[in-house]
């Protein structure tokens, strides 16, 4: 990870990620500042990669500017945001505490927030709907499973939210013959095949001697 300042954003220094692909999504993430990144680099170490990206996440500590978004009707709302749309921009609203710019041409995105907390949160969730949505036109699909391979054969767990997913699994992984694809939601094609999406374990507190090493 190094560091860079923009010209299209000469005010401002970026601390830049390597580049991720997800199975064909390439991106890079790039912010102002660097726990963002070093964060997004934790959450997508699986995927880290050198072949050059084909859209940049922008991550920008400073007020969201909210004179920006458009006037009329928004085109989704959710508890945590509402999304306009103008003129090949997409925004996504925080009510008022960040605030998203996609540009729908290149696929590039910019965020703003003070709170580096929701800077991190809200990156990360945006990604996890970009990449899902991207391989679900390639045919590949999350599933809400825990995902585990054993003896080269994928096992699928299902289990409701907070069914206990990855205490299993860690169970599971005391065992040198299983091996883990995902604890929450690996892909699967349509000919069967389970990909791997290992992200961060979401673990109680208390848990953290469970893991094996």
């Amino acid at each position: 990870m190094g560091v860079s300042c923009l010209a299209s954003v000469p005010r401002f220094c970026m601390h830049r990620s390597s580049t991720f692909n997800v199975y064909g999504f390439r991106f890079a993430v790039r912010s102002t500042a660097e726990e963002p990144v070093t964060g997004l680099q934790e959450d997508f170490a699986f995927f880290l990669s050198d072949e050059p990206p084909a859209i940049y996440i922008d991550l920008f500590e400073q007020d969201p500017p909210t004179e920006e978004l458009p006037t009329g009707d928004a085109i989704a709302y959710t508890p945590r945001n509402v999304a306009y749309r103008k003129d090949g921009l997409r925004y996504i609203d925080y009510h008022g505490r960040a605030l998203g710019i996609q540009d729908t041409s290149t696929g590039n995105y910019k965020l703003y927030a003070r709170d580096l907390n929701l800077l991190y949160e809200a990156a990360y969730l945006y990604l996890l709907s970009q990449i899902g949505r991207f391989l679900d036109g390639r045919g590949l699909h999350r599933m809400h499973a825990l995902g585990i391979t054993v003896k080269e054969r994928a096992v699928l767990v299902l289990l409701p939210m907070g069914g206990g997913k990855s205490t299993l699994g860690l169970e599971l992984l005391k065992n040198p013959h299983v091996q883990l694809l995902s604890d929450d939601s690996p892909f699967i094609n349509k000919k069967g095949d389970v990909l791997a999406f290992p992200l961060r374990l979401g673990l109680l507190p208390g848990s953290e001697k469970a893991v094996p090493e």
